[in-house]
């Protein structure tokens, strides 16, 4: 198994405690979701896979020995590579970010497709926002829908939809960016409070701003 690290545990961690955001990311996979085998690709601690047990049973891929441990202590099975022609449902939150060559591993994360098989993706957005707290949990770059075209580009690939997601978060990025915050802003009591009273709001935000 890869020796690979991952730098933004305790953020996951943290993380864990935005009910909201996380309920409304387990929905979009589930809504966008295809019966059958499936893959957590990215699985990290399990936030994802936990809330999806019951409905999709995922596989987890996790290549950080650590995160992989914790996974494998709840009973998952745990991959750390993508198998050709296995899959009928690959979803990915939060992961290609992380990865320098993110075309080479997508093209592994397609060919990991059955036929009529389907992938979800999920990344951080605009590289314009690209702050301390990326830095620190080892991104490479966000993502616009331009970049994702090009990434996912290829005849034997459909692309159903891509759509931006989260605009209170936008917001609130542009302000974390604009006055240099440091990632210690970005600390339980802080998250609480975005994904209690501002995330809701996107339930009327999104579906105007996803016109631009």
């Amino acid at each position: 198994m890869s020796e690979f690290e991952y730098t933004g545990t305790d953020t996951l961690e943290n993380l864990k405690i935005a009910v909201n955001y996380n309920n409304a990311l387990t929905s979009l996979v589930v809504k966008n979701s295809k019966l059958g085998k499936t893959l957590d690709f990215g699985a990290g601690i399990g936030t994802f896979s936990d809330k999806l047990r019951d409905s999709l049973a995922p596989i987890c891929l996790e290549i950080d020995q650590s995160q992989a441990k914790v996974l494998e202590s709840k009973n998952y099975n745990v991959v750390n590579k993508v198998d050709a022609n296995t899959y009928d449902y690959i979803y990915s939150l939060n992961v290609l970010e992380h990865i320098e060559n993110d075309k080479e591993e997508i093209i592994k994360l397609f060919a990991g497709l059955k036929p009529d098989g389907k992938v979800f993706i999920f990344v951080p957005a605009f590289n314009f926002l690209f702050s301390s707290l990326d830095k620190k949990v080892g991104h490479f770059r966000r993502y616009n829908k331009k970049m994702m075209k090009e990434l996912v580009s290829h005849p034997s690939i459909k692309i159903s939809e891509i759509k931006y997601f989260d605009t209170t978060g936008f917001f609130f990025s542009v302000v974390f960016k604009l006055l240099n915050l440091q990632t210690d802003q970005v600390n339980e009591r802080n998250i609480k409070i975005f994904d209690t009273f501002f995330f809701p709001i996107n339930r009327i935000l999104d579906p105007i701003f996803n016109y631009f």
